[in-house]
């Protein structure tokens, strides 16, 4: 499994938790205040951790969009060092085939 497949998973997974903390918001407010209050603050704790969790992942897909543009810059840089290599050979060839 690729990088990239790990990240949508898991987005997939964030999204799903992300479903089931609003069912249970909404559950809650139904509820009577008691029980809201015994679980107001262990919800307000799991808010949190998919917020820290979302950062993770947009930290990680800035990490793979940042990794592609160094990849793709790279082989930019590869491409022109070939180019340059290239024209070398032609003016070396050039000019030696004029010194005969």
């Amino acid at each position: 499994m690729s990088r990239e497949q790990r990240i949508h998973e898991q987005e997939q997974r964030l999204d799903q938790l992300g479903a089931r903390v609003t069912q249970l918001q909404d559950e809650l407010e139904r509820a009577d205040t008691k029980l809201r209050e015994t679980y107001r603050t262990e919800l307000k704790a799991l808010v949190k951790r998919r917020g820290e969790a979302q950062a993770q992942l947009a930290q990680l897909r800035l990490q793979e969009a940042e990794s592609w543009q160094q990849q793709t810059l790279l082989t930019g840089v590869a491409q022109v060092l070939d180019e340059i290599g290239q024209r070398l050979d032609r003016l070396f060839t050039g000019v030696r085939g004029h010194k005969r």
